[in-house]
């Protein structure tokens, strides 16, 4: 017999479970990586970064709406529920504490079956064009960023849900190299078609070369209207370079 989803919600919470908190900020949803951490009376306690604390006094106080969603399987979970309480030091055991928040149970648990992405390799550059910038978790994804902060990157295949791509500025310097989780804005741009994109570094690769390779997962984008117009552009992107790689293909057969 399958498993319902709040059997499935309690399986995530006793695992620890990573997961996406989509909180709305300034108009526009912030979404920020967290894990669950245990459940208490009628919530579930998820982590969230120290830095972010100040972000959920408002949301505490109102008592507004915030979006979780974790993978399972084939399938992503995901529900909306309010956030009860902050605790700056939530107490995972005798010497280890971290910034929590607790959420209401969910009245209705939603279930989406997850799609496999079409990749497509990146033949010619000079017309898709990609710009990078490492940000913190507290920028705002439309806010300009510093030029100090943009990377110097090589596109090398797309798909719906992330990109890969060769940074080819990092160097030897420790401050310059990329990190597993490190957030980026991702500025696409195909033909007539811009695109403005929340990533997170999903693993990196060093080249012998001093590079690196870096595997990049799109933010939750189907979390809110906004995030699904940009998926409908990504989409729109990858469809238009899996035709040209037809054509090329053609071409040179």
């Amino acid at each position: 017999m399958a498993e319902s989803h709040t059997e499935v919600l309690n399986a995530a919470v006793a695992r620890n479970t990573s997961a996406v908190l989509s909180v709305p900020t300034a108009g526009m949803p912030r979404h920020m990586k967290t894990r669950f951490l245990g459940d208490e009376d009628d919530g579930l306690w998820l982590e969230v970064e120290a830095t972010a604390s100040g972000l959920f006094d408002s949301v505490v106080r109102d008592r507004q709406g915030v979006g979780v969603s974790f993978k399972t399987g084939t399938r992503t979970i995901m529900f909306a529920t309010k956030v009860l309480e902050l605790r700056s030091e939530y107490r995972m055991n005798s010497q280890l504490t971290v910034a929590a928040i607790r959420v209401e149970r969910p009245a209705e648990i939603k279930s989406v079956q997850r799609r496999t992405n079409y990749r497509v390799r990146i033949i010619d550059a000079s017309e898709f064009l990609v710009r990078v910038w490492r940000i913190a978790d507290k920028f705002v994804l439309r806010d300009k960023p510093p030029a100090t902060t943009e990377m110097c990157v090589e596109p090398r295949d797309l798909s719906s849900g992330g990109i890969n791509l060769l940074v080819k500025s990092a160097g030897a310097d420790p401050a310059r190299r990329i990190v597993d989780g490190q957030r980026l804005r991702i500025q696409l741009h195909y033909q007539q078609s811009d695109v403005l994109l929340e990533a997170f570094v999903r693993h990196v690769d060093d080249t012998p070369g001093g590079q690196q390779r870096l595997g990049v997962q799109f933010a939750n984008a189907e979390a809110d209207l906004e995030g699904r117009q940009a998926l409908s552009k990504v989409n729109a992107i990858v469809a238009a370079l899996a035709r040209e790689e037809v054509r090329q293909a053609r071409l040179t057969g």
